[in-house]
């Protein structure tokens, strides 16, 4: 909820509503880039969490670490030791997580929109 009390679900009702496909196609287009934003915010706060760490020795690396972890890609020569070993996986993990609520959003948003469309 949001200062006002409303959902985030409360502000896509007013988004359904566009009448033009190429209306719809932006308000698509939109949310694919906040939800992009919202993963590359991840990305950032993890790598700072590495360098804060003192896990990886400068940002630039910590930034691949942690597209590579966030991705479960893996990164090549970057690697965490001791304590830290487990945290590339805890990232894989919770990227998971994220991308698995993104594909709910975006499904839920889609559907919106195409049930406006059946009216």
């Amino acid at each position: 909820r949001d200062e006002r009390g409303c959902l985030a679900t409360d502000h896509v009702e007013v988004l359904v509503h566009v009448p033009h496909a190429a209306a719809r196609t932006v308000v698509i287009i939109a949310i694919v880039a906040i939800l992009l934003a919202t993963h590359f915010v991840g990305v950032v706060v993890w790598a700072g969490f590495y360098v804060l760490m003192e896990m990886v020795p400068n940002i630039g690396a910590a930034m691949y670490f942690s597209v590579g972890s966030y991705t479960t890609l893996g990164s090549e020569g970057i690697k965490l030791y001791g304590r830290w070993r487990g945290f590339g996986g805890f990232e894989a993990m919770t990227a998971m997580l994220m991308f698995g609520w993104s594909t709910a959003v975006l499904a839920s948003i889609v559907q919106k929109l195409q049930s406006t469309d059946d009216n």
